[in-house]
């Protein structure tokens, strides 16, 4: 959730993911309040996000790092929702990667993670993509690529060592 109509999840609300996420299933989490404002659920811990900073904010760029090396967005409407982003990263000793960051300083607001025991493909994102437009790349061209990480996960970039850190990596 995000903004003053947002959604907050709560336990019955999260139990069937759970159960998809221990079976292997893919899951988009979006919420500028969901990572550090919102009650948090045991769907949460999965994607293993920590927070840099709470309504952190996003000021200019946004760009894709990893899998989404190249792709750019910005913020266009709302800028009271331009504090709102939280600026998150991965949890230490955990799997999650940074997908997307601020262009400037280089925060997160957008985070890959796959499962090492069921598999599960998750992406957390604190940026709202209803909120953002082209700057060299669509919102839809965006979706689609994390649908495509969703349904295949990080292809040849898993072996490669800058994966783990986030920078952008070589993606056949």
């Amino acid at each position: 959730g995000g903004g003053p109509d947002r959604v907050i999840l709560g336990a019955s609300d999260v139990s069937e993911l759970i159960e998809y996420v221990d079976q292997g299933g893919s899951v988009y989490l979006e919420g500028s309040a969901t990572w550090a404002e919102d009650p948090q659920t045991l769907l949460h811990p999965r994607f293993d996000v920590a927070i840099e900073a709470q309504d952190g904010g996003v000021f200019g760029n946004m760009v894709g790092v990893a899998n989404f090396n190249g792709q750019s967005l910005v913020y266009s409407i709302f800028p009271e929702m331009y504090n709102d982003v939280d600026h998150i990263l991965p949890v230490a000793g955990g799997t999650a990667r940074k997908a997307w960051q601020t262009d400037a300083s280089k925060k997160g607001v957008m985070l890959t993670n796959v499962d090492p025991v069921s598999g599960a493909r998750l992406v957390a994102s604190s940026m709202l993509l209803g909120l953002t437009e082209q700057v060299g790349t669509s919102p839809q061209q965006v979706v689609a690529s994390i649908v495509d990480f969703l349904l295949n996960g990080y292809g040849p970039c898993t072996s490669h060592e800058q994966c783990a850190s986030g920078e952008p990596c070589e993606i056949a």
